[in-house]
């Protein structure tokens, strides 16, 4: 069972390279990475409210609104930041270079979230073999940004 969250977690990874792309044509064309950015999410706004629409899920916002912690309403505002640095980026380093160091950086931050159990995650040690596999990315990332 855990090979296919893996496979939805490997499938999201290209969509998001592709997404790169997408959005860095979109910048060519609109001249700004920050309006890209935001045609990307007004894009992915429409489609999540369809999808919310059509299958009918409820959207209780007053009992989330007073449930939760107040940093669950930034996931949003960290998207933008995402979407537009990648548009960026993307143009100035290639798809390769920019999803490498993103990548790169994303273990980095999800390695200490788990070894702290923060932000809703369970807690995970950072062991000398995750650390191994860390420092083998980065490895991997300065060749292929290298060369």
């Amino acid at each position: 069972m855990k090979w296919i969250f893996i496979a939805i977690a490997f499938a999201a990874g290209a969509c998001a390279t592709v997404q790169v792309g997408v959005n860095n044509t979109l910048r060519a064309a609109l001249g700004d990475p920050v309006p890209a950015a935001l045609v990307s999410f007004v894009v992915g706004t429409a489609a999540l409210a369809g999808y919310v629409v059509l299958t009918g899920t409820p959207m209780p916002l007053v009992r989330a609104a007073s449930s939760g912690p107040g940093w669950m309403w930034f996931g949003g505002l960290l998207g933008a930041v995402f979407v537009a640095a990648s548009i960026l980026v993307a143009s100035k380093i290639g798809a390769a270079g920019a999803m490498v160091w993103i990548i790169a950086a994303q273990l980095i931050t999800s390695l200490a979230l788990d070894h702290l159990g923060v932000f809703g995650f369970d807690t995970r040690v950072v062991s000398p073999p995750r650390i191994v596999g860390a420092v083998l990315l980065f490895a991997g990332a300065y060749l292929v940004s290298r060369y």
